[in-house]
């Protein structure tokens, strides 16, 4: 199977930290061919738009992890987002890199706003959490017990936020899926920015989609990571953590 793209560089340091864990996953040997498709930093606008127009089109669900302040901006998008299909999840208050090293009351007040932010707009309570750059602290830890927050981490991350072209992007993913199980991480905005050259995200699924249904590969929600026990972190999902 393929190997997972390395940390950003950043991450990468601070994980040699005591107590500080990267949500990377490594890949596992599996014979079933399955993606939970993610995208981090939305709502944006026309990209995220663009991104459930795709989705719609060949009826794929995914996983929005998105940031508090976007939906601030953006409730309507965020409710739509769930009103075809989605999941959504919690990605911080503002995209804080350091969000890991703050203090337990820090931390607990942004990801309960923004928890809130999110059942307001959508009316569903996020159950999932991904970390800004993946960055998890053993205080960041008890906060998502105490909130219920699940972290997700990922197995492919190819920096498509600093790439500008679909047919890239798309090869990157590709060539690091080789059979198995595989969290995608792709961003449909770029933090809190307003950034409309993000919809050639949409491009690349135009292209990344077909290919991995001619692989044999389906769509799965992050719950498939505690019912095949494939994370190995031991960051189990329970299938009944999303409610209205």
């Amino acid at each position: 199977m393929g190997r997972p793209l390395a940390v950003p560089v950043s991450a990468a340091l601070l994980a040699g930290c005591a107590g500080v864990d990267v949500l990377w996953l490594r890949s596992h040997a599996s014979q079933e061919r399955a993606i939970c498709l993610t995208f981090d930093d939305g709502p944006n606008g026309v990209a995220t738009e663009e991104v459930l127009g795709v989705l719609r089109q060949y009826e794929v669900q995914a996983t929005f992890f998105l940031i508090g302040k976007n939906v601030e901006r953006e409730p309507a998008l965020a409710r739509r987002i769930v009103d075809e299909g989605h999941l959504v999840g919690n990605h911080s208050y503002g995209h804080e890199t350091l969000l890991a090293f703050q203090s337990t009351e820090q931390i607990t007040r942004n990801l309960a706003s923004t928890k809130e932010l999110i059942r307001k707009a959508t009316g569903m309570r996020p159950h999932y959490f991904r970390p800004p750059n993946g960055l998890m602290t053993k205080r960041l830890r008890r906060v998502c017990t105490e909130l219920d927050l699940v972290p997700v981490g990922v197995h492919i991350f190819i920096y498509d936020s600093f790439r500008n072209h679909a047919a890239s992007i798309a090869k990157q993913v590709l060539k690091r899926v080789r059979g198995g199980f595989y969290v995608i991480v792709l961003h449909d905005g770029f933090g809190t920015n307003v950034t409309p050259r993000r919809a050639v995200i949409a491009e690349a699924l135009e292209l990344l989609i077909p290919a991995l249904r001619r692989d044999g590969y389906r769509w799965v929600s992050p719950d498939y990571l505690c019912d095949r026990q494939l994370d190995a972190q031991g960051i189990g999902i329970p299938a009944d953590r999303w409610e209205g």
